[in-house]
């Protein structure tokens, strides 16, 4: 009965021709072109190697040479017969041309269908070749489709059908068929469907399992049940929307034979054999089912990539199947009707909270029950049974109800976990006016989101009735703009409407009862995510735009809550530094800058702009990021971009590339699922400014959607293009609602303006909008986010090293040249006589004066110059000024001053890139500047003649006049020339260490070549007597390395995998040692990683023998290596010798040796995918022993080796990259739950059986201290407390350690890089309990503000009800934060001691007089030390308190920390303490010296020495510091000398001549700043120095004539 537009594609005789669908043409046509274009870049590869019957393949067909999907209907020993599945001819080929087909190519059925004209049959025996020839002819003459109607369909898949040329032919019974018989070709059948019968017998010849479409038509039958049945059943399976499944008691015996049966037929089968081969929904198969791997029968639900979705159809259960467990099932398994079928409880509505199903799981579990069977639907042609279930006399159905009734009393939504006083960023979602706008905190869009997925599926939820209705009642709401289902609470009732707000977003409205949904109350466990706010400010004082001000803060704000009036809450919140109350007082005061002016569009309509009263629009529920959010960009941040809509270079558009992906995704989402719709469907009715939506754009002739926003309305809409940043003008019925999942991206064009090209007076060069336009247009740039300017960003754009805005004027001149002519003619223009303007006329209307522009310094690259550092913020952007300009800048300061006192004009309405005075906070001095930012009320300016920027309030700027633009301005970029940071940026301790060489002295500098506005320059400090460079000496201490040379590319890396903390992951097992060392594979990476193998194949495959040969070979080198199956796979060298190479497979996890011809250099390109072998670990589990047992491997390879999906949680990620999970299942089975029943394991933190532990848990390294346990906690604790165990250090113990938390040299926290952290922090995020009660002393895990992490922590003071001092025992550091952040530390975990040991120095003190204290300085320096770096410790003493005198070693300094504290001036050691070694001192280093050790090596006599002194308790010796310019046998002497004088010891040093003591040193002929000091015969000794005639203790050493 169905008419179906077709084109028939062959014709073999009117009883037997193939058709295709019109509908899928176009679909076909681009599958072809894909299979084309596969099959010949594969060339002679892919062949298929053992064809069987029944077989896909793809197939070449002899007369066009083309390549198509086809099926193996016959094997010949010289060829293969195929029939091509989507145009139905059959052709035996050359077995060469039959290739593999992948996955891919069959999710698009088989396009041809085989037919037979209805009614005709025939003449005589069988169709003339003339018959045949004229029926082609009539059947395929026109372009256009032709109509069949489908009167019959036989068991083979034969379609017995009625063909036209069109509709109205066949409305009129103008068939071909009735044309045939006309011409008396054909005769009327006697019988009906005689037509198949011939058709049968002309492809006799044929197998008949060769038609296409047999596997479709096996179907099961359904068992007959009717309302008023009652059966005796078992429950077999719920799915997730609470619809059950029933087996009748009474099958279970012939159901179990049917299984021996089935799983006898498919024991012995192999992958290959009886697959499904383009699979259809609903066919009837066999499949494995993973958890026990049994065969049962199934239908195909879903057809995938490699594998299908099946239904068991005797249980209800389905489950996803690799494609070679699927097979076909023969005609004697399909006797059984289905014996599983679909029930739905009857009155009880779904979904169900977790406490129903609970219940319902207790009272059905393995037990036999009656169904009685209430109706009989149809659901998706599916029978589905509304059903009341019994147990005896109880009815499950009225106690799930009664249990739901109970629960409901309880309803109400959690409110937003705050306190007073915190802080949060956040967005605003919604506003009413300030005394009321709703907030959404910073993070919450992932919790929104998976909200809005689960409210989705409420339409089984009950609808409420007005009378439940009340304020305050919890519903779910569909809301009118998007017809989405949100989380709500009811306002008020509104005659037959309900008013409720959206608890997420704050936005509300008034909806009907029809779009209410009872809640349930699993979606009431999550708090509101928005919280209602108003600022700190009187409703009188409000201007009447301040509305409108909050409406347009769509950046991050931050948020202090300070206290909570009734729901709402009263805060302070800022912008950046500005206040955003200061912002809303200052909104009536100033006037309002229209953005857009009255036009006509094409059809005349006059559009206004917005009217101040309608710009209050409430936001629509959505995620926070949507269209009003920034994108997350920090200043000084680089990115790839597009610039993708252009105005002029100020003023265009960005998209960035890394987001391109995901852009194109949803366009094609967005397209697919808004091409088809009506023009009323998803119409908007209601359009507002500021209302997201889908329009759509005509392009070329197609009409293409995208997403936008509202601008203002009239007649038609203006619409502003988030992702493209142009505008234009529709028609209202082309707005479309935009469903949630559209609107999680956030707005993808981003506004710019180019901060790097000079304006002069006012405007752009000539031809500088063209040139930009030429310079961007389709180009990949480089963006440099310098600054944001209003809603958008002041930014350079790079084309590779190259700036564009110095290139946006004719001729392409530098911006230096530019500013010189602007210079000019300004000088000229203010000349010029006066314009003659009426004075009366009001002076806003007259033209401002040309900006006066300060010309740039001229220097000639080469020239050397004496100049002196300023400020920078790298050794790559840094300002010098020339130290010949001194009496130049000391005239001009004096006249701005002079111009200032005399002078108050202000500047009216300063503008970015215009020169000014500006005055400076810290002397309140006047100085020349340029603005380089305008914010809302300050603006940002830099002082050109020393470089430094500051934000100042527009009072603090003045006109600058022309005479002091005159002077180029002082303060010249620079960056040191050929240097390069050691790894991606500088860091601040480099940029420190750069400073503290360049700071407050003179410099030589050469200036080499410039760039980007900077010079390159060669810096070199005179006063240090030094040959070398800063440069160089950036580069000797490790702080910069030289560029890589043109010809010279970085070599390869790999990225590492990066997962988030509590993800889930889906991984496929490769290998496993024991659970803490297993290898697994992303589940979510596999096509990137069969892509990947198809790039490595097509370049490797093809190489010879001497191409992308590696120069070196050394263990870690990236590579590409090729595997004993033959195919080549990214790797990584373990070692290598003259012929053969171990590599390790970094996508697999094995390991192997191959010849080294078969390693290669890996192409950079190949390297961005990460690498795909996790390291894992399993959490919560140890070995019962000190080792795993031998059974633990093969009991994991059991386990995870059945092809099935390991799934887990990451619980951390440890430095080395490795993961540890914190569960772990395999097709539901639990892997821990397995080796804990087996044995294999036990649960961490417990003994096993027989095994003897101590008491306290012991550690052969231990170290650690419970630093923080005064006196005050050794005594008896409170009853119930817990304490922290602690562990002893001693004296001469040595550990490597990171410095965790610093205060002062004497007081800061190293922590033990072997310590257990990733349990213990795993531990403290599993933990969901708050502490109660929590006292001084208490331990607890605690959450730390700055990366939101749960940690242990120990109370020290509890400051108030909401606030408490706690101490992080890991880390040493403190943070005040609120009882609700704590949570219970258990016992077992208070038992592991801390990792963080509460140190000091040994044997520095600060250089403060008789006290010894630290400067702010020293400390300073001291952390930039040591902070976050890996030192070895080694432990001097241990104190009362637990701590411990330290020594720090670092492997990259020769010397110690110590001994560089004193030398940078900023400690002296203390009194009689030894001078540390470096580092290869150290028992049990085994590392490298580059110098000599400053300590007695062990067995020398210098040590015995000291030993012996030790015995006689004489203080050691004070070791000699060697000076630089000494060679090792004069230090040699010097300190053997010094060690056998008694002046030496225990005392200060007497020299007979001179010695240089702590301080800088002049002497005569010898420069000694901060350095050592060779004075003729004597030694630099870092100790106090008595000279004969004069006392230098620990101060300046005057000596003759010279200063110190």
């Amino acid at each position: 009965g169905t008419d179906v537009e077709v084109y028939v594609a062959v014709t073999l005789s009117p009883s037997n021709f193939w058709c295709q669908l019109a509908s899928t043409t176009a679909e076909l046509d681009s599958l072809m072109e894909k299979i084309n274009a596969y099959c010949t870049a594969i060339n002679n590869k892919e062949i298929l190697k053992s064809p069987q019957l029944g077989m896909s393949c793809i197939a070449q067909f002899s007369e066009d040479k083309g390549w198509y999907r086809a099926k193996v209907i016959s094997l010949e020993e010289d060829g293969v017969e195929v029939i091509f599945v989507d145009y139905g001819n059959s052709e035996k080929v050359d077995r060469s041309l039959v290739k593999v087909i992948k996955p891919e190519f069959t999710e698009l059925p088989m396009q041809a269908f085989q037919c037979s004209l209805a009614d005709v049959t025939p003449p005589s025996g069988g169709w003339s070749s003339d018959t045949t020839a004229k029926f082609t002819q009539l059947a395929t003459a026109q372009e256009d489709p032709y109509v069949i109607r489908v009167v019959a369909k036989d068991g083979s898949g034969l379609y017995t059908v009625e063909l036209a040329i069109s509709d109205e032919a066949l409305k009129t019974s103008d068939t071909i068929g009735k044309q045939l018989l006309g011409k008396e070709l054909a005769k009327p059948a006697d019988v009906q469907g005689m037509g198949g019968d011939v058709a049968a017998q002309e492809s006799s010849t044929k197998p008949q399992d060769s038609i296409p479409g047999e596997e479709a038509t096996l179907c099961y039958s359904t068992d007959s049940v009717k309302a008023g049945d009652k059966l005796n059943v078992y429950i077999t399976f719920m799915d997730k929307s609470n619809h059950i499944w029933c087996q009748k008691t009474d099958n279970s015996k012939v159901l179990e034979e049917l299984m021996d049966t089935v799983h006898a037929h498919c024991a012995n089968l192999k992958d290959e054999e009886d697959t499904l081969h383009m699979p259809q929904q609903e066919t009837a198969c066999l499949a494995q089912y993973s958890e026990d791997g049994g065969w049962y029968r199934a239908k195909v639900v879903e057809v995938k990539e490699g594998s299908m979705t099946v239904q068991f159809v005797d249980y209800g259960n389905t489950e996803e199947v690799a494609s070679s467990k699927v097979k076909q099932i023969k005609s004697e398994f399909l006797k059984l009707p289905e014996l599983a079928f679909e029930c739905r409880l009857q009155n009880v509505t779904v979904p169900w909270e977790a406490s129903l199903v609970k219940l319902f799981s207790n009272l059905t579990n393995d037990k036999a029950l009656v169904v009685d069977v209430q109706d009989v639907t149809k659901q998706d042609k599916k029978q589905v049974l509304e059903i009341s279930l019994l147990d005896g006399d109880l009815s499950i159905n009225e106690a799930l109800i009664q249990e739901r009734e109970q629960s409901v009393e309880t309803k109400a939504f959690k409110p937003p976990e705050i306190s007073v006083g915190e802080s949060h960023s956040a967005y605003i979602s919604s506003v009413v006016d300030p005394t009321k706008f709703y907030i959404q905190k910073e993070g919450s869009e992932a919790v929104i989101e998976e909200l809005m997925e689960n409210v989705q599926h409420c339409e089984q939820l009950a609808s409420p009735s007005l009378d439940v209705l009340q304020a305050d009642t919890p519903v779910l709401a569909m809301y009118t703009v998007d017809d989405q289902w949100y989380r709500a609470q009811v306002l008020s009732l509104e005659g037959k409407g309900v008013k409720v707000l959206y608890v997420d977003f704050g936005n509300s409205e008034t909806v009907g009862l029809e779009r209410l949904k009872c809640i349930s109350p699993d979606f009431l466990v999550t708090p509101v995510q928005a919280v209602e706010c108003a600022l700190d400010t009187e409703v009188n004082d409000l201007p009447e735009e301040s509305a409108t001000v909050l409406q347009g803060l769509t950046e991050i704000l931050s948020i202090k809550f300070l206290h909570r009036e009734g729901q709402k809450w009263v805060v302070e919140a800022f912008q950046g530094e500005t206040s955003v109350k200061v912002m809303v007082m200052k909104a009536g005061k100033e006037e309002t800058i229209k953005t857009s002016t009255p036009s006509k569009d094409e059809t005349g309509d006059n559009l206004q702009g917005v009217d101040p009263e309608l710009s209050v629009i409430e936001s629509l529920p959505q995620p926070a990021n949507f269209v009003y959010a920034a994108n997350d960009i920090d200043e000084g941040e680089l990115q790839q971009g597009y610039v993708s809509h252009t105005t002029s270079p100020s003023q265009f558009f960005i998209q960035l590339a890394a987001s391109a992906g995901k852009l194109d995704t949803m366009m094609k989402e967005i397209n697919e699922e808004y091409g088809s719709l009506g023009t009323r469907d998803r119409e908007v009715t209601d359009i507002k400014p500021g209302m997201p939506c889908i329009v759509p754009l005509s392009e070329e002739g197609e009409e293409v959607w995208y997403r936008g926003r509202v601008q203002f309305t009239n007649h038609s809409v203006s619409i502003y293009y988030i992702d493209y940043g142009n505008e234009g003008v529709i028609p209202a019925e082309c707005v479309k609602k935009i469903p949630a999942k559209f609107m999680t991206l956030p707005g993808q064009a981003i506004a710019c303006s180019l901060s790097d090209v000079c304006i002069a007076n006012g405007s752009l060069p000539e031809g500088a909008n063209e040139k930009f336009l030429e310079l961007t247009e389709e180009r990949q740039l480089t963006v440099e986010f310098n600054n944001r300017h209003g809603s958008g960003w002041n930014v350079r754009l790079l084309d590779g090293e190259e700036s564009i805005g110095p290139k946006l004027t004719p001729g392409e001149l530098s911006k230096e040249s530019q500013i010189v002519q602007q210079t000019t003619s300004a000088v000229k223009q203010n000349e010029t006589p006066d314009s003659g303007l009426d004075e009366t006329v009001s002076s806003d209307v007259k033209a401002e004066s040309p900006n006066v522009v300060i010309p740039a310094l001229q220097i000639e690259p080469g020239t050397e110059e004496t100049v002196y550092y300023l400020c920078g913020e790298s050794p790559d952007h840094f300002y010098c000024q020339l130290a010949r300009s001194d009496t130049q800048q000391n005239k001009l300061a004096e006249d701005i001053t002079n111009h200032c006192t005399s002078s108050v004009e202000s500047l009216s309405t300063p503008v970015e890139g215009q020169s000014c005075l500006a005055q400076f906070s810290e002397d309140d001095q006047w100085y020349r500047a340029v603005v380089i930012a305008v914010t809302l009320q300050d603006f940002h300016v830099r002082f050109v003649d020393y470089g430094n920027s500051e934000v100042v309030p527009c009072a603090k700027l003045r006109p600058l006049p022309q005479e002091m633009a005159q002077v180029p301005a002082q303060a010249i970029t620079c960056r040191l020339a050929a240097l390069a940071p050691m790894d991606d940026k500088w860091t601040d301790p480099t940029f420190h260490a750069f400073q503290d060489m360049c700071a407050e002295r003179e410099l030589n500098a050469k200036f080499e070549s410039r760039h980007d506005g900077k010079f390159g320059v060669v810096l070199h400090d005179p006063s240090g007597g030094e040959a070398s460079s800063i440069n160089q000496k950036m580069i000797s201490l490790g702080h910069a390395k030289a560029p890589p040379s043109a010809d010279e590319a970085p070599p390869v890396q790999y990225k590492k995998p990066v997962l988030s903390r509590s993800e889930e992951v889906e991984l496929y097992f490769l290998s496993a040692e024991d659970p803490d060392n297993m290898v697994l594979q992303l589940v979510q990476s596999e096509q990137d990683l069969d892509k990947l193998a198809e790039n490595i194949g097509n370049v490797y495959d093809k190489l010879g023998e001497t191409e992308l040969k590696m120069k070196e070979m050394s263990p870690g080198t990236v590579c590409c290596a090729k595997f004993s199956d033959g195919l080549w796979y990214r790797a990584e060298v373990v070692s290598a010798d003259s012929n053969q190479v171990t590599v390790y497979f970094v996508d697999y996890g094995n390991t192997e040796t191959v010849d080294v011809r078969d390693v290669r250099d890996l192409l950079p390109e190949l390297a961005t995918l990460p690498t795909q072998a996790l390291h894992c670990g399993i959490l919560g589990i140890e070995a019962p022993s000190e080792t795993w047992s031998s059974q633990m491997k093969e009991a994991l390879e059991e386990l995870c080796s059945s092809g099935g999906v390991v799934k887990g949680v990451v619980a951390t990620m440890e430095t080395d990259g490795k993961i540890l999970l914190g569960s772990c299942t395999i097709e539901g089975v639990d892997i821990v739950q397995q080796l804990l029943e087996r044995r294999l394991a036990v649960k961490e933190g417990e003994v096993s059986e027989g095994s003897e532990v101590s008491v306290e848990p012991q550690d052969s390294e231990a170290f650690l201290t419970a630093s923080q346990d005064t006196e005050e906690s050794c005594g008896v604790p409170e009853e119930g407390s817990i304490r922290l165990a602690a562990r002893e250090v001693k004296a001469g113990d040595q550990l490597n350690v990171v410095v965790t938390n610093v205060e002062t040299p004497d007081r800061f926290w190293c922590q033990d890089v072997e310590a257990d952290l990733p349990r213990i922090n795993a531990y403290c995020e599993l933990c969901q309990d708050t502490l109660q009660s929590p006292k001084v002393n208490d331990l607890c895990c605690a959450l730390f503000s700055e990366d939101q992490g749960w940690y242990r922590a120990k109370i020290l003071d509890v400051v108030s009800s909401k606030m408490l001092t706690v101490q992080f025992v890991d880390f040493g550091s403190l943070e005040t934060i609120s009882p609700v952040n704590t949570r219970p530390l258990e016992p077992e975990m208070a038992a592991l001691p801390p990792c963080a040991l509460q140190c000091g120095m040994s044997d520095i003190q600060g250089r403060t007089a008789e006290t010894g204290d630290w400067t702010s300085e020293a400390v300073l320096y001291f952390e930039d030390l040591v902070q976050d770096k890996t030192f070895r410790l080694l432990v001097n003493e241990v104190t009362p308190e637990g701590g411990a005198q330290v020594e720090l070693y670092s492997e990259c300094e020769e010397k110690t920390v110590s001994q560089l504290m004193v030398v940078s001036g900023h400690a002296r050691r203390k009194a009689g303490s030894i001078q540390s070694g470096s580092m290869d001192s150290l028992s049990g280093y085994t590392g490298t010296s580059t110098a000599e050790s400053a300590s007695p090596a062990p067995g020398s006599e210098a040590e015995e020495h000291m030993e012996k002194d030790s015995e006689e308790t004489v203080q050691p010796v004070e070791q000699v510091e060697q000076p630089e310019v000494m060679d090792t046998t004069e230090m040699e002497e010097q300190t053997q000398e010094v060690m056998q004088s008694p002046a030496a010891v225990g005392a200060d040093v007497d020299l007979q001549s001179s010695a240089a003591v702590e301080a800088d040193v002049d002497l005569q002929s010898s420069a000694a700043v901060g350095a050592d000091v060779d004075l003729q015969s004597s030694a630099a000794v870092e100790a106090d120095v008595d000279l004969q005639s004069s006392a230098a203790v620990g101060a300046d050493v005057d000596l003759q004539s010279s200063a110190a």
